[in-house]
Order: structure tokens, then sequence, then C-alpha cells
């Protein structure tokens, strides 16, 4: 059985591979398509990204997702304030996934209530 501790490793890595793999699909898709100089097929393909991801995050219902963003950033944050520390550009990067995944996430007022 899961102690508290392990439940919360396994969160914070299912977040870590959620921002891994957003990342891996964007650059995938600019890799590809790098030679494509209409802008148009660009938006369209960045948007198709974004809504596959957004369908994939929602699918399992929204609040896991938030809730999960949520207990994500806080650890992060207590990582600052605490003896392990982060450094301040890794947080602002961790910051700028975690808000990427936020705005796709459906359920911010769940985010709000964890956070």
């Amino acid at each position: 059985m899961l102690n508290d501790e392990d439940l919360a490793k396994k969160e914070s890595r299912a977040i870590e591979d959620f921002i891994e793999y957003r990342q891996k699909s964007v650059d995938l898709v600019k890799k590809v398509f790098s030679n494509q100089n209409d802008p148009q097929l660009q938006n369209f393909l960045k948007n198709a990204v974004h809504e596959g991801f957004s369908e994939f995050l929602n699918k399992e219902g929204p609040h896991y997702v938030a809730e999960h963003l949520a207990k994500f950033l806080d650890i992060h944050l207590r990582k600052v304030a605490g003896s392990a520390g982060i450094s301040d550009d890794n947080l602002i990067k961790i910051i700028d996934e975690i808000l990427i995944l936020f705005k796709i996430c459906k359920a911010k007022d769940t985010f709000q209530e964890f956070y």
C-alpha cells in the first residue's frame, strides 16, 4: 500500500510526464513542419497539438489534473522556501509549464480549491 509520500511522488511524476509529453509534441510538430512557411498551417498545427493535449488531459476528469497541478506547484514553491531550494530560473520554467497546463485544464475552480 502506498503511503502519503509515495503517492505524492507518483502524482508529481505524472505532472512532470504531462509537461514533458506536451513539450515533446510541440517540438515534434516544429521539427517535422519547420520547412513550411505557411503561417496558417503552422497555426493550425499548433492548435491541433493544443486541442489534442486538452482532450488527453481532461479525459479522465479535469478535476484530477487540476488537483495535482496545484499540489505540484505547492511542492516546488516550498522547495524555494525550504532547505532543498531550487534556482529562480528553474522555478520560473516550472511555473511557465504549469500555467500552460492550467490553461488547458477545464477545472480551474478545483485548482483554486487545492491551492
